[in-house]
C-alpha cells in the first residue's frame, strides 16, 4: 500500500559560483546550510532522502538516522535532474515527494506542513506562493514519477511546475521560501535578512 511521503533534499550541486562548499558554511545558529535544511524538512515526511556527492558522506554522516538517508548520486554533475532522479527510484513506493533544495535552509516548519497536508488530501502538484513568486520545496504525487524520471539538465522539475494544468499554488508569508544562497553575498544577505 502507496502511503509514504517522501522527502528528496536536492546537496549534490558544485557550489561553482560560491567558490567553496556553500552547503557547510555555518549559519548565526551554529548549523551549517546543509544540516538546518535536513532539520527543517525531517520532521515533516515519513522518510527524508538527501541526495549528495559522494566526498560528502562523511562530512554530515551524523544526521544519518532511521529516518534520514544518505544517498551518494554518481550522475549529479549532469545536473540537478540527475539528482531527482536518483532520489526518485530509490524511494518509488512512495505515495508523493516533497522535493526541496539544501541551499534554503530558511523555510519554515509551517509552510512544510501546509505543503504536506495539501498533497495528503489529493493535490498532485503543489508549491508556495510569496509575494506572487512561486517557491520551493514543490510536492509531486507519485503519478507525477514518470515526468520526474525524465526530466533533463539542470533546469531541474521546474518545467513541471510552470506547466502542468494541476499546479496548485498555496499563498504564505514564509520568504525563506524563495531566499537560496549561490554567492558569498547571499549568504550574507539572507543571514541579515533572516535575523532582521
Amino acid at each position: 500500500m502507496q502511503s509514504e511521503i517522501t522527502g528528496i533534499l536536492l546537496a549534490a550541486g558544485k557550489s561553482s559560483r560560491f567558490g567553496s562548499n556553500k552547503l557547510m558554511q555555518i549559519l548565526p545558529n551554529g548549523h551549517s546550510i546543509i544540516e538546518q535544511s535536513i532539520l527543517n524538512i525531517a520532521p515533516h515526511v515519513d522518510r527524508l532522502i538527501c541526495v549528495i556527492q559522494p566526498q560528502q558522506q562523511t562530512q554530515i554522516a551524523h544526521l544519518k538516522n532511521d529516518n534520514i538517508s544518505l544517498l551518494s548520486c554518481n550522475l549529479s554533475a549532469q545536473g540537478i535532474s540527475a539528482s531527482i532522479a536518483c532520489g526518485i527510484r530509490a524511494s518509488e513506493n512512495a505515495s508523493a515527494w516533497v522535493i526541496a533544495l539544501a541551499d534554503m535552509p530558511f523555510i519554515q516548519a509551517r509552510t512544510y506542513q501546509q505543503l504536506v497536508q495539501h498533497l495528503k488530501q489529493g493535490k498532485k502538484l503543489c508549491a508556495p506562493i510569496y509575494k506572487q513568486q512561486r517557491g520551493h520545496p514543490a510536492g509531486f504525487s507519485s503519478v507525477l514519477k514518470g515526468e520526474l524520471l525524465n526530466l533533463q539538465g539542470d533546469r531541474g522539475a521546474n518545467n513541471i511546475l510552470k506547466n502542468h494544468p494541476d499546479f496548485v499554488g498555496f499563498a504564505t508569508d514564509d520568504s525563506g521560501v524563495t531566499i537560496d544562497i549561490d554567492t558569498p553575498d547571499d549568504f550574507i544577505r539572507s543571514c541579515q535578512t533572516i535575523a532582521e
